[in-house]
């Protein structure tokens, strides 16, 4: 037994054993719950990175380097949009304050795996088959766009495989492939979606001043075929009047003329019980069709329209819209702003542009010829003209549609009924002109476009509403507008590229789309000019000059006084659609008559859809033009500033009691 000192000493021990014991399970305990707490805090901290970072993206900046990370594809995918998007100078920014993102070069390395060889991108059709596997059924239908870009002729020395690049990949017209023939256009044949905006380049060819039509029939047989294989119903063939693309029409058996039964379809090479339709493209006949009018050629109506519209006469022609051009340019305040004088005389370039033709044959335009003549500023005969105008316009808007107000659909059978009514005229119309100079009328390319556009968008929004049950069509699915906004970013550097710098910018556009389907039309922006750098400060100013009162008030004619009514009804609209305050809108808005010019713009003719601004309104408006005009010179050269002018307008109202306080 032991002693009792030598047990008092071991329970004395074991005593502070046990509270050495405990005290260590305390701070034990305290260290549990600080790395519990701090196993919570990095993983809230590292969910939130994985919002927008990747996994080897977050590893990377446990590093002082990201020099030889080995990055995923998710990260090459994001450091391509990005670099599509923003530019080499933005991308290199973005990698300059701590963006873990893959160098440029790396990006250029990964995409020289992709061969980008002319013809239909068979490398990039497995690609293609993930991007229809994420849509929905819906979206698997589309339409097929053909369109040619010019190219600067000459070959290249292609780095990507030591060869040369810009000779012809497909036949001449008479389907010569001669050795040593440079290429001067590039066809590029492009999908586009029709119940939402996604598009994607499948195929590209070097090609001469023209092309083999036959050639081409079976690359586009061969595209429709391919793109079934993945599950994309193709039912449009979209692309210009140019000669060749006609002689591909002719070839798949499409006839439209003025002695013939029109055939705007095919069998559909996929299927025996589905057809496929060849269509020209709204924007480049609207084109068109103006140029017919500018080069001083006259349409002439059928006389039995003449009559039933108890128009004036039967000749549409440019002049009474040159003399608008005329009389709007002696005005500040015009009829119709958007006219201006390259819309009747356009030059080479303007020819091009869809917005200046849109500009011509625009409601504005005829509502403007129908008050000149009620003002006998211009004959009655422009009023077949206006007529004319007002038909185009609206054929226009219905085949370009891309809001659900003017979309096809069964939502309203009586407006139905009515919009395939007006187009079924335009065809009858379009069948009994006569478009010439000098008493020479013949039938015109124009009228065969138009005739077939239309015919072919009567038959197709039958077979979407009708049998693949869709709740409304935008017409606008079935043009090249896609295509034509890839050509302006491709030649965003460079207005006629050579083959090879075509071929890149292709390619990665290409590339953009696979990675980034995009839903709303955009492509990639072109470089912009760094904002990093510039003063943030005040602007610095010359010598400054007090406001000018104008002399006297407006002494506007009435043309000038209805245009300034117009515009402060649009000022009005524009407020009072966020504008909860009952009692503010009453003050800015008049339910009585509105001005006759107002009249003839509202698309509604039965009901006056237009704001109709209050007399309260129209004295501020008349006091800010007084204002503006006398000021005019100085606000060009910066001498009066714009908040200088606000202020000494808003300063000189009598307006007080007219506009609620609230």
């Amino acid at each position: 037994p032991l002693s009792s000192p030598v047990e008092a000493a071991l329970r004395r021990r074991i005593l502070e054993l046990e509270l050495q014991l405990q005290d260590k399970e305390q701070q034990f305990s305290h260290a549990r719950r600080q790395n519990k707490q701090a196993s919570l805090q990095m993983e809230n901290l590292t969910s939130g990175l994985d919002k927008f970072l990747n996994t080897d993206q977050i590893e990377s900046l446990k590093k002082n380097s990201m020099r030889g990370t080995p990055w995923s594809e998710e990260t090459l995918k994001k450091g391509l949009r990005l670099r599509l998007a923003c530019g080499t100078q933005g991308y290199n920014l973005a990698r300059e304050i701590g963006q873990p993102l893959p160098a440029e070069r790396t990006l250029q390395h990964h995409l020289q795996g992709y061969q980008f060889t002319p013809g239909i991108l068979h490398d990039l059709m497995p690609a293609f088959a993930l991007k229809v596997g994420a849509m929905e059924p819906k979206e698997r239908h589309a339409t097929l766009m053909l369109d040619e870009i010019q190219l600067t002729a000459g070959v290249s020395r292609d780095p990507s495989n030591g060869g040369s690049f810009g000779a012809l990949t497909m036949p001449l017209a008479d389907g010569t492939l001669p050795a040593g023939y440079d290429a001067t256009h590039a066809l590029v044949v492009m999908l586009g979606g029709v119940s939402t905006r996604w598009k994607q380049v499948v195929a590209y060819h070097l090609t001469g001043n023209s092309f083999h039509a036959a050639t081409v029939k079976q690359l586009i047989v061969d595209i429709v075929k391919e793109c079934e294989k993945y599950g994309i119903s193709v039912h449009v063939v979209s692309s210009d009047m140019g000669g060749c693309n006609q002689a591909v029409w002719k070839s798949f058996g499409i006839v439209v003329g003025k002695h013939s039964r029109s055939k705007t379809w095919c069998v559909h090479p996929c299927d025996p019980s589905r057809k496929l339709f060849f269509m020209p493209d709204v924007p480049h006949l609207l084109k068109n069709l103006r140029n017919h009018l500018t080069r001083g050629q006259v349409i002439k109506l059928p006389a039995d329209l003449v009559t039933k519209l108890d128009l004036p006469g039967a000749h549409v022609s440019i002049k009474p819209i040159e003399q608008l051009v005329d009389i709007d340019a002696h005005s500040e305040l015009k009829l119709a702003p958007h006219l201006k004088p390259a819309c009747v005389q356009p030059g080479h370039y303007e020819k091009m542009k869809v917005g200046y033709a849109f500009s011509l044959f625009n409601n504005d335009t005829a509502a403007a010829l129908r008050r000149l003549v009620e003002l006998n500023r211009i004959g009655k005969d422009a009023l077949t003209t206006a007529w004319f105008v007002e038909s185009i316009f609206r054929w226009f808007k219905l085949m370009s549609s891309r809001t659900t107000k003017l979309a096809i659909s069964h939502f309203n059978e009586n407006q139905y009924e009515e919009t395939i009514s007006f187009l079924e005229g335009v065809i009858d119309l379009f069948e009994k002109i006569h478009i010439g100079s000098d008493g020479k009328y013949s039938w015109k390319p124009i009228q065969t476009g138009i005739v077939t556009a239309t015919t072919v968008m009567l038959e197709v929004q039958k077979l979407f509403l009708e049998e693949l049950d869709f709740s409304f069509l935008f017409l606008s699915r079935f043009s090249t507008d896609a295509l034509e906004n890839l050509f302006s970013t491709l030649r965003s550097r460079n207005p006629i590229p050579g083959p090879l710098e075509f071929r890149n910018a292709l390619k990665s556009a290409t590339l953009s789309m696979f990675l980034r389907p995009s839903k709303d039309g955009s492509y990639a922006d072109a470089d912009g000019f760094m904002l990093a750098g510039m003063s943030l400060g005040k602007r610095q100013h010359g010598e400054v000059n007090s406001v000018l009162a104008p002399d006297d008030m407006l002494d506007l004619e009435v043309p000038e006084q209805e245009s300034l009514t117009y515009l402060a009804g649009y000022v009005v609209r524009c407020i009072t659609k966020s504008l909860a305050c009952q009692d503010c809108r009453t003050a800015m808005t008049d339910k009585g008559d509105a001005c006759r010019l107002m009249q003839l713009k509202s698309y509604n003719k039965d009901k006056m859809v237009l704001v109709n601004p209050s007399a309260a309104v129209l004295q501020v408006a008349e006091l800010a033009e007084a204002y503006f005009r006398k000021n005019e010179c100085d606000l060009l050269s910066n001498k009066v500033s714009l908040p200088s002018l606000k202020e000494t307008i808003l300063s000189s109202l009598f307006t007080a009691n007219a506009f609620p306080t609230c």
